[in-house]
């Protein structure tokens, strides 16, 4: 965005605003546009669904790595026996009922970006 700003701005021999002052404008309406987003995602999950991923962020006490962690690692075993875990694994993935939200006002490039991210994203433990 920024980029394409400042071509526009000098094949129009436009001066002001400046680099800095461009920048911080992109900033900003990025900035709205991530809040924007971000209240019309909480607005599409339930209650339920809401307390559902709430308790896959949770790690235990005894374990190193929250429920979301394990469900978004892939099997590595190639068995029947690892197939199997990756079968169950996806059924308790579709049981979450991420896939039945309707979106249509945020844009599909941003709910890819978003899903990559909470792909590599980790829970923390609180107080860590």
């Amino acid at each position: 965005m920024f980029d394409r700003a400042v071509l526009w701005l000098i094949e129009h021999r436009v001066l002001l605003p400046g680099i800095t002052v461009l920048a911080r404008f992109v900033a900003e309406v990025r900035s709205v546009e991530h809040n924007r987003i971000y209240v019309l995602l909480a607005a599409a999950v339930s209650r339920e669904q809401r307390e559902r991923f709430e308790r896959l962020l949770v790690v235990a006490e005894d374990a190193r790595r929250s429920r979301l962690d394990q469900l978004r690692t892939a099997a590595v075993n190639l068995s029947g026996r690892g197939f199997q875990g990756a079968l169950e694994r996806a059924a308790e993935i579709n049981e979450l009922g991420a896939c039945a939200l309707e979106l249509p006002d945020v844009p599909p490039a941003k709910l890819a970006a978003l899903a990559r991210y909470g792909l590599g994203a980790k829970a923390r433990r609180c107080g860590s």
